[in-house]
């Protein structure tokens, strides 16, 4: 196929495969395959495409690949270059890749370390040479990466806990949610850019930084992997998979020990609502409160959750509301509140909380602020 032939997929399509769809939008898609074959072979051939993806065996970026890409490059001047470039690309490797919605320059990196040829010029100006983009760069030092690690690691940690604490029982939902995550905590890109940055550290620093994000890497593609397979195969999120898979990631020990990062004041969420119709309310305000954990800002996390318990107060998600509240209030070292807005919402008596509910809170909780809310709580008493 000539690249002028190529013909994208339609997004519906994309977000069928991948578990982006809401239950009702799914069913009504099932039954439009049932009565359109086309529309049934080409789900089947991104699902080909994608397997095919997957089974291409991993091979270590050209020397220098890493200085004269990652976190250097120009994003959008890039992208317009990736786009002319990568058309050639074999098919169905190209269609997949663009059309899955990874975006130009994160398909450019893809398409360039699994070696298609012709991608790079090594003469580019822009990449080699003195007039390149980062050939004067200087190398970071760990104190440098430091915060961003930190705040990576805060990010991963929170993911993990949301996971275990995850009590959805529509399996759409479930997919939902989880999409919701991925995307809040903006792992996937943060993994990338951190790996070039580390690699750059020296070889007695770095050993620890590479593991944690190497065994990032591997959890993040289970749980994608996971989102899409429960979708093609009709089934609940196999979470117990999922928090096996996340609970196999180490932080370094500069990381476990506690890497204090500064909250941020509350700004408003630039997203704000998706459009209306593409994603049901209370997922919205779900994840406005996720969105403003992953900011770590504890004060738009108490707003998104008064939101969401205000306009949606019968929500499966009030429970989750009402604990991201509390942890929030921790964290401004606000726990008397905490404790007398738990037991409002809650009770001031872990006997009366349901087995799912003290579940969980287990789950939800890091260990110190359990501490210090158990600690207010028996201070009211």
């Amino acid at each position: 196929m000539e690249a002028s032939e190529y013909q994208p997929y339609p997004p519906e399509i994309h977000d069928f495969v991948d578990g982006r769809m809401d239950a009702d939008a799914e069913r009504a898609f099932r039954r439009r395959m049932e009565t359109n074959a086309a529309l049934a072979e080409q789900v089947e051939q991104l699902r080909h495409a994608i397997k095919l993806l997957h089974e291409i065996p991993a091979k270590q970026p050209p020397a220098g690949f890493d200085e004269r890409l990652i976190g250097r490059i120009r994003e959008e001047e890039l992208a317009d270059r990736a786009r002319t470039r990568i058309l050639p690309a074999p098919r169905p490797l190209w269609q997949h890749v663009v059309q899955v919605g990874i975006g130009a320059v994160a398909a450019a990196l893809v398409l360039a370390v699994i070696g298609v040829p012709g991608m790079w010029d090594t003469n580019d100006p822009e990449i080699e040479g003195t007039g390149g983009l980062v050939s004067d760069a200087v190398a970071p030092t760990e104190e440098d990466l430091l915060p961003s690690l930190g705040d990576h690691y805060e990010r991963f940690d929170s993911l993990r806990r949301n996971v275990s604490a995850m009590r959805v029982i529509d399996i759409d939902q479930q997919r939902q949610v989880l999409r919701i995550e991925m995307d809040s905590s903006d792992l996937v890109r943060r993994n990338l850019w951190l790996a070039g940055e580390v690699s750059r550290l020296p070889a007695n620093r770095r050993v620890e930084y590479v593991t944690f994000l190497s065994q990032l890497d591997s959890a993040l593609s289970a749980v994608d992997t996971e989102i899409s397979a429960s979708s093609r195969d009709l089934r609940a999120v196999d979470l117990a998979r999922l928090e096996a898979a996340l609970a196999g990631v180490k932080a370094p020990g500069t990381l476990q020990e506690g890497y204090l990062l500064a909250t941020r004041r509350s700004v408003p969420d630039p997203r704000g609502m998706v459009a209306e119709g593409e994603q049901p309310l209370e997922l919205q305000l779900y994840a406005s409160i996720r969105r403003a954990d992953y900011r770590h800002d504890p004060q738009g996390v108490i707003d998104a959750a008064d939101e969401l318990l205000r306009r949606r107060g019968r929500s499966e998600f009030k429970d989750y509301a009402h604990a991201a509240k509390v942890e929030a209030l921790i964290r401004l070292n606000r726990d008397a509140e905490a404790a007398k807005y738990f037991n409002d919402s809650f009770s001031a008596f872990d006997s009366d909380l349901s087995e799912q509910q003290q579940a969980m809170l287990r789950a939800f909780f890091k260990d110190g602020d359990k501490l210090r809310l158990q600690a207010a709580r028996e201070a009211l008493k």
